[in-house]
């Protein structure tokens, strides 16, 4: 009997124990926690060229936990949402979009900066430089019946990278070569009383030459004045209503004049442009121009 109240009692105290041990194990399991993660920026925002007076809009997207906060820096100094022509639009996803509108040559292009953080590591950030660009269109009679468009830039370069930066838009620094090219500069460009580098050089050349044709000079305006010394060409407004032709030692930084070409500098240009248009060519959105085509005014 006694062996049996023994027995009875053991399996009492160990069938009560184990219940405390799974009451225990419900009451002291911690709770999970999920792990937390640094900012990671998944989306970039893009280097852009935008026409003045247009708009532009930079994407930057990130994700983190917990979620990362975004602001967008120009110049390394934060930008405000609140800023004239400025606009900081959160979308969901993490998708933050900076939209600058109009755009404004000499004061919004710069890099701008999307840094994200969210308490967790280091912030993360990824950049992107807004280029801007002014584009007229010139309409250039000629024997060959073509609308030509000259592409006029906001920056300034020296002489041999504003000539780089024509190639890299399968350009070439225009020539103005013909009477009408210049009377319509002046009509279209004279509020502007800036000087352009064009396609006209002398440089290690027996003769002043234009480098998208190799050709000698076609055509000067009245008070051109060309110096070997200073072998690069440039347009320079002199009065009100009028551009001519002086040269200038090729390190000096000015705007510049793009415009179609087979070749650049001895280079094919890869471009779909050709002597003679036969029907309005389709714009090329990369480089901001429009193209116009005329009957032939020489029949």
């Amino acid at each position: 009997m006694g062996l049996q109240m023994a027995a009875a009692s053991s399996s009492y105290v160990a069938a009560t124990s184990s219940i405390l041990v799974v009451l225990l194990l419900i009451i002291w399991t911690p709770p999970h926690v999920d792990a937390a993660h640094p900012p990671e920026i998944i989306r970039k925002p893009q280097n852009q060229g935008v026409r003045v007076g247009g708009v532009a809009s930079f994407y930057c997207a990130a994700r983190g936990d917990p979620p990362p906060s975004i602001v967008w820096r120009k110049n390394s100094k934060k930008v405000s949402g609140t800023q004239s022509r400025y606009t900081v639009l959160e979308q969901p996803g993490g998708i933050s979009i900076l939209r600058i509108e109009p755009v404004r040559a000499g004061r919004d292009d710069a890099p701008y900066e999307c840094v994200a953080e969210n308490g967790v590591g280091d912030a993360v950030s990824a950049d992107a430089t807004l280029t801007i660009y002014e584009v007229l269109i010139l309409k250039i009679y000629q024997s060959e019946c073509r609308g030509m468009c000259h592409y006029f830039s906001e920056n300034e370069a020296d002489y041999f990278d504003a000539l780089f930066e024509c190639q890299k838009r399968k350009l070439c620094l225009a020539n103005f070569d013909n009477i009408e090219s210049f009377k319509l500069l002046h009509k279209y460009v004279r509020r502007s009383r800036v000087d352009y580098w064009f396609g006209l050089n002398g440089y290690e050349k027996e003769t002043f030459r234009y480098v998208s044709t190799n050709k000698a000079v076609a055509y000067l305006p009245e008070q051109t004045i060309l110096n070997k010394r200073r072998p690069c060409g440039y347009l320079k407004p002199i009065g009100v209503h009028a551009y001519s032709v002086e040269t200038e030692m090729c390190h000096y930084r000015k705007k510049f004049v793009c415009s179609e070409a087979i070749k650049c500098n001895g280079v094919e240009t890869n471009s779909t442009f050709s002597t003679g248009y036969i029907v309005k060519p389709q714009c090329d959105g990369t480089k901001h121009v429009h193209y116009e085509s005329f009957a032939d005014h020489n029949e």
